[in-house]
């Protein structure tokens, strides 16, 4: 099949014939595994079928929905790790103490709702409810320097980064 003159879809693809299929079953009920049932299907039948085009067939034919039930998951070879238990009671519950909301320091929030902010002040929000914003005069961002500092921290992106 073409488009334009060019080749649609695989080229090399190669039609599975009954003999195939009931050789991957047969490779499959053995416990093979794709890629093993591939190399002997194609030293069988002089053919060039790949491990996933084994595993695409056995979607197909009905073989996978098969392996997910009958097949016993894979043991790890790695010994299990005992780990200590803590056997001291239930675990402590940390107490939350709300942290109080920072307060700019270098100039006064003015404590603007949305509609009255401008486009040059500070937009750090306040409150829990019906939000104010800080509405200091913000430095290049979208926040006064105070805030910028909370947000974002001192310096680039870069010289943060490094100094981890």
């Amino acid at each position: 099949m073409t488009h334009r003159g060019c080749p649609i879809g695989n080229t090399k693809a190669q039609k599975w014939e009954l003999g195939h299929d009931a050789a991957l079953r047969n490779w499959f009920n053995r416990g093979y595994s794709f890629s093993q049932a591939a190399t002997k299907i194609n030293d069988e039948f002089d053919t060039r079928y790949s491990r996933n085009a084994c595993i695409g067939r056995a979607g197909r034919i009905g073989l996978v929905s098969a392996l997910t039930k009958t097949r016993q998951p894979v043991i790890s070879k790695k010994p299990d790790r005992q780990h200590e238990r803590w056997t001291g009671g239930a675990p402590r519950q940390r107490a939350r103490v709300p942290s109080p909301p920072p307060v700019c320091t270098e100039t006064p929030a003015r404590h603007v709702t949305l509609a009255d902010l401008e486009p040059g002040d500070c937009r750090f929000p306040f409150g829990e409810g019906p939000f104010t914003f800080c509405g200091a005069p913000k430095l290049g961002g979208s926040y006064c320097g105070f805030h910028a500092k909370i947000c974002c921290g001192a310096g680039t992106i870069s010289e943060r980064m490094a100094a981890r």
